[in-house]
C-alpha cells in the first residue's frame, strides 16, 4: 500500500509541476442552459465520432482482456505463471511503444495512427484463433508484444485526439465545456467496459461454460472452447473494424484546427 501510495503522491505532484505554466482561462459568470449545450455539444461531430470509436474499442478492450485468463487456462492449457509473464510483457510493450507512436502521429497524423494501432490490435488478437494447447512460449509472447504496442498507440491517441475535438468546441463556440465534454467521454469508457464485461459473462454462459469450483479446472466442452475463441480472436477483430470505422469519419486535422484559429483570432 505505502509503495502505490509513494508511486500515486509522485505522479499527481510531476503532473502539477507539469502543468504549472499553462494558459489559464478566464471562468465565465453565465452558463446556456444544459439543453441548449446538450443540443450544441450534439454539433462537434469530431467529438461524436471520437465517443463512438472509444466506446466500440474499450468493449474490445473489456472482452479480449477479460478473457485472457480464461483461454490461457482452458485452450491453451498453460500456468498461471505464463499468464503473468504475458500481461506483464504487455504492460512493458504499451509503455514503451509510446515515442514510436508520437512519431507515427507527428507523421501521419493522429486518426491515421490510431486506424493503424487499431489494425495491428485486431490481427494480433485474431492470431489466438491458430493457437491451441501446446503452443511454444515464444509466440505467446510475441503475441503480448504485439497486443502492448497497438494497445500503447490505440490508448495515447485517443487521448491526443479529444484535446482537439474540445479546441474544436471552443473556437466554434466561444465557450468552455471540456469539463462537461470530458466526463461525458470518462462516462463512455466506463460505460462500454462494464457492458463488456456483462457480455461476456453472458456470452460465455450462452455457450456452455462451466464455472470451476475451488480452483480446480473444469473439462470444458467444445461449445464454451468456441466462446472462448470467439471472445479473444474473432470479436476483436470485427469490433476494431467497426471502430476504425467510426475514427474514419473523425475529419479534425491539425491543418483544420489552425484555419479556425485564424477565424477566431480575426473575430477577436
Amino acid at each position: 500500500a505505502w509503495v502505490l501510495a509513494g508511486i500515486a503522491a509522485v505522479a499527481v505532484v510531476v503532473c502539477v509541476w507539469s502543468l504549472r505554466h499553462a494558459p489559464r482561462t478566464v471562468q465565465q459568470l453565465q452558463q446556456p442552459p444544459l439543453k441548449e449545450q446538450l443540443k450544441s455539444a450534439l454539433g462537434n461531430v469530431p467529438f461524436l465520432w471520437l465517443m463512438a470509436s472509444k466506446l466500440v474499442y474499450f468493449l474490445v478492450l473489456a472482452i479480449s482482456v477479460s478473457t485472457t485468463a480464461y483461454f490461457t487456462k482452458h485452450v491453451l492449457q498453460v500456468t498461471d505463471d505464463v499468464l503473468g509473464l504475458y500481461l506483464g510483457v504487455v504492460s512493458v510493450a504499451l509503455i514503451l511503444s509510446q515515442p514510436a507512436w508520437l512519431f507515427v502521429a507527428r507523421r501521419l497524423g493522429k486518426r491515421n495512427g490510431y486506424m493503424i494501432a487499431a489494425a495491428l490490435y485486431g490481427a494480433a488478437h485474431f492470431s489466438w484463433w491458430f493457437a491451441g494447447p501446446g503452443e511454444p512460449t515464444g509466440l505467446i509472447i510475441l503475441r503480448s508484444v504485439l497486443i502492448g504496442v497497438a494497445g500503447g498507440g490505440t490508448f495515447l491517441l485517443t487521448q491526443a485526439m479529444l484535446p482537439d475535438a474540445l479546441e474544436f468546441d471552443y473556437l466554434k463556440t466561444g465557450l468552455r465545456r471540456e469539463g462537461a465534454f470530458t466526463g461525458l467521454y470518462v462516462l463512455v469508457e466506463k460505460l462500454s467496459g462494464a457492458l463488456g464485461v456483462a457480455f461476456l459473462g453472458v456470452f460465455l454462459g450462452a455457450m456452455g461454460y462451466i464455472e470451476a469450483t475451488e480452483g480446480q479446472r473444469v473439462e470444458q466442452t467444445e461449445s464454451a472452447l468456441l466462446g472462448l475463441y470467439l471472445c479473444i480472436a474473432v470479436l476483436p477483430l470485427v469490433l476494431q473494424a467497426i471502430s476504425i470505422g467510426a475514427i474514419s469519419r473523425y475529419n479534425l486535422s491539425e491543418h483544420e484546427l489552425e484555419r479556425l484559429r485564424s477565424v477566431a483570432r480575426e473575430h477577436e
